[in-house]
């Protein structure tokens, strides 16, 4: 059981970010999912608060700094601390393009949730950690990184 544990998990409303909001859910944390989908952040809030009734869904584009700001100040004021930062978000609707047939504007969008919205996590999530002199940031990469398949080209480009 953890004590009195606060971890914010991007990406949380699906997939591995979902099922890490269970497990930690489960074990007594604290969790703040972040998502752009707000009905699935309540879906996936429902099945957290089950085992975490203060658990709490911010709505949030990793891809922008204020957001992103947001959800670690809103995190921070209402339970006094950050314990877990784990950057899950990713998007992978438009890498399955052909490199020669890949949009610019989504290459633009790919590398911003895929880089730049790691950064932009962790950047705030350490302003808070340092001050409190705690904390663990875990960041998800993909198979995709090691494991090549067909199509994904760019998408492997931007992971790698």
């Amino acid at each position: 059981m953890f004590e009195e544990k606060v971890g914010i998990i991007t990406g949380g409303t699906s997939g591995i970010g979902l099922a890490t909001a269970e497990l930690l859910a489960k074990e007594g944390m604290h969790v703040v999912i972040a998502s752009r989908n707000s009905e699935k952040g309540e879906e996936a809030l429902s099945i957290l608060r089950k085992w975490s009734p203060r658990s709490l869904f911010i709505k949030t584009d990793v891809t922008n700094s204020q957001d992103v700001k947001n959800l670690v100040s809103q995190t921070y004021s209402t339970f006094g601390k950050i314990d877990v930062g784990f950057n899950n978000a990713a998007n992978t609707e438009a890498s399955s393009s052909a490199t020669h047939e890949f949009k610019e504007e989504d290459f633009d969008h790919l590398i911003n949730v895929t880089l730049k919205s790691v950064w932009l996590c962790m950047k705030y999530q350490l302003q808070v950690m340092t001050k409190q002199n705690s904390g663990v940031i875990v960041n998800t990469s993909s198979m995709d990184a090691i494991l090549c398949s067909a199509g994904t080209g760019v998408y492997i480009l931007v992971t790698n």
